[in-house]
């Protein structure tokens, strides 16, 4: 079982996603460590949540990293999707279908295989990790802006030249969005490196505007990871690959906001 914390708005809960295969969601008090409840997002298939985001009382998106090959015998179990879930009753009320943000023109195996989630006035951005069923093939960057109004999506936006584009975090006091892409794994470590880019998406204006934060193709010479987080709206924090063979520890970076 793979646990992960997730973050949580609304409510001061501790969220554990178990990935995979279980597909559960863990609510634990954190004063006492208690478990208050579970709720299993798998409806039939190894889901695979990768992200929890509370918006309410009774609303809160799952992404749903996995497709499910025999859809259709139960609610809700189409996969690649947000699961929209009530925590407190711990219910599923609904669903944001994915699917059809993958490019299958060019690689009818891709899936969109959203993974994080960032907040922003009414609209929850989420990450396209883009990969095929292998994940040894992957799409371009992309995310995913969906208005929490309506429940649908409002607007893609497309990162070229970078690949595996999973963390994501939101600057109020920038208006911007950051995205770590960590590039395809098996391609090779100089491919990876070149398509590994910490990401910066401007929302100021009337368009997106997108810009390379800091590339992985520099004198580090590791691939961004998964992983990233904020301080004091000035530095950005992200881990950076090692690699076991050649004994390079994994490390974690603070990039300056202003300057990269």
């Amino acid at each position: 079982m793979w646990y992960f914390l997730a973050r949580t708005i609304t409510k001061n809960w501790i969220v554990l996603l178990d990935r995979y295969p279980n597909s559960v969601l863990t609510f634990v008090d954190p004063n006492d460590f208690n478990v208050i409840g579970q709720l299993s997002v798998a409806t039939g298939f190894a889901s695979n949540p990768h992200d929890f985001l509370w918006l309410e009382e009774n609303k809160a998106y799952v992404t749903r990293y996995e497709k499910n090959p025999t859809s259709g015998t139960q609610p809700y179990d189409g996969g690649d999707d947000i699961l929209i879930v009530d925590p407190i009753a711990r219910e599923i009320t609904g669903r944001i279908d994915l699917s059809s943000y993958a490019d299958t023109d060019s690689n009818p195996d891709l899936q969109s295989r959203p993974a994080r989630m960032a907040y922003a006035d009414g609209v929850v951005w989420t990450t396209l990790d883009h990969l095929n069923s292998t994940f040894e093939e992957a799409g371009e960057g992309r995310i995913v802006g969906i208005d929490t109004a309506t429940d649908s999506v409002m607007e893609m936006i497309r990162l070229e030249n970078v690949t595996n584009c999973t963390g994501i975090e939101y600057v109020a006091k920038k208006n911007s969005l950051y995205v770590s892409c960590c590039g395809l794994f098996v391609s090779g470590i100089e491919s990876q490196r070149e398509h590994s880019a910490i990401i910066r998406i401007d929302l100021n204006g009337d368009e997106p505007e997108l810009s390379v934060l800091h590339s992985a193709d520099d004198d580090r010479g590791r691939p961004f990871g998964f992983d990233t987080d904020t301080v004091d709206d000035r530095w950005l924090l992200a881990t950076r690959f090692g690699d076991l063979e050649q004994d390079i520890p994994d490390v974690l970076v603070a990039i300056d906001l202003g300057n990269g």
